[in-house]
């Protein structure tokens, strides 16, 4: 599954921006790659959102997620060290 990664406020934006995840990975898969891609630690706070709307639990599979967003065959997911929404 391909996702596109967008930073939300002051946090570095990922590059490339769109990364392969397999459909059978949890959400937590993607909170963790975005860490590591920033050098932030583990237990560091980070909001990650789908479409910018909301905040799935992190047992969430990849594939349940398929769909949730505006773009065609790529999952957006917004990322924050603040909470930005809600």
């Amino acid at each position: 599954m391909r996702i596109r990664l967008k930073a939300i406020g002051a946090i570095a934006q990922i590059h490339p921006s769109v990364e392969e995840f397999p459909d059978t990975a949890e959400f937590a898969a993607v909170h963790l790659h975005i860490l590591r891609k920033l050098n932030l630690p583990d237990n560091q706070p980070l909001w990650c959102y789908v479409g910018n709307a909301f905040v799935p639990p992190m047992d969430t599979k990849l594939a349940v997620l398929d769909g949730m967003s505006s773009s065609k065959d790529i999952l957006t997911v917004t990322y924050s060290q603040v909470e930005a929404f809600g």
